[in-house]
């Protein structure tokens, strides 16, 4: 049994387990499952709603807060075998952590370098396809690797979400082929474009540039509809949308309107059949579920997760 390591959004393990089927010696960490699986890698690689996956080369010990920690990094780099997962003649190295700390990634990849070069003689870059990761939580601290670092990457706009997000989503709200699905805000394009990928009818709009998710489109080769328009006040027909799936703005990069979301609601039942479904991922809850509750729309689930380090929820409703 070979073991890995499955990133996620803190929030989201439950979900990434589930995809992973059927896995041994499952442990859940905060963003990250540790697990044994007997099959082929390739296997993994179909997990969509996880970050990463990767080997497990090894756990490390006496990490804390402190700087001291970097050398005890190094050291252990230095005498980890990462040939025993395949041929490797070059690597990027990418470094992650919670709580606070007093060095910083760039502290890690540094030490990690010196500590490969003292060992191997491979070169470093960042297009490589092997990726060394070292993650650090509270209790736990590990060194991961994988051997896939090759995935088309889409562009991306202030706020845009992880392709693993959004994957959740689009899972969450059940889209499927013959969906007629709407995004309204969005942005670089990244859930309409996922979802026209299982054979939905998809449609999203903003009010700000839609270039980068136009050229996302022709990188991902699909067929989405695109529109500059106000996501209270939209071109969309009445009674014409299965699916609404949207990461909605918090506020940060765009500054909205009084009353923005309760006429954003009202637009959304407008354009929704009868029996529809909506997910948003939202800062601004509260005042969703209050104005759906008006509306008898029913709150199926509210998941807390962190994305980008902000607490937010993921809303699951249906008219």
């Amino acid at each position: 049994m070979t073991k890995f390591i499955a990133l996620c959004a803190p929030g989201l393990e439950k979900f990434v387990a589930k995809e992973l089927g059927q896995v041994s010696e499952v442990k859940i960490h905060d963003g990250m499952i540790m697990f044994e699986f007997s099959g082929k890698t390739e296997k993994l690689l179909e997990v969509k709603t996880a970050d990463e996956i990767l080997f497990l080369v090894k756990k490390l010990a006496g990490i804390s807060r402190y700087k001291s920690s970097l050398t005890n990094i190094k050291h252990q780099i230095a005498k980890s075998n990462f040939t025993k997962f395949g041929p490797i003649n070059s690597f990027s190295v990418k470094a992650s952590y919670t709580g606070k700390i007093d060095y910083t990634a760039k502290d890690i990849i540094k030490v990690v370098k010196q500590g490969i070069s003292k060992k191997y003689h491979w070169k470093c870059y960042e297009e490589s396809k092997t990726l060394i990761h070292v993650i650090i939580r509270k209790k736990i601290a590990l060194i991961g690797l994988s051997h896939n670092n090759n995935k088309i990457r889409l562009k991306k706009v202030p706020g845009s979400l992880k392709s693993s997000i959004t994957h959740t989503l689009l899972k969450l709200a059940d889209v499927s082929e013959g969906d007629v699905l709407l995004d309204p805000m969005c942005g670089a394009g990244t859930i309409p474009i996922k979802a026209a990928l299982t054979g939905a009818t998809c449609i999203g709009g903003d009010i700000g540039s839609l270039d980068i998710a136009k050229e996302n489109s022709e990188l991902m080769d699909t067929n989405v509809e695109f529109h500059y328009w106000d996501a209270s006040d939209t071109n969309v027909p009445d009674n014409s949308v299965d699916k609404i799936v949207c990461n909605l703005p918090f506020g940060k990069q765009v500054k909205l309107p009084d009353g923005f979301f309760e006429k954003f609601i009202d637009e959304m039942i407008r354009v929704s059949k009868k029996e529809s479904r909506w997910v948003f991922l939202t800062m601004q809850g509260d005042i969703i579920k209050k104005k759906a509750a008006e509306h008898g729309i029913k709150i199926i689930d509210c998941i807390n997760i962190i994305n980008s380090g902000l607490k937010c929820e993921i809303l699951i409703l249906d008219t």
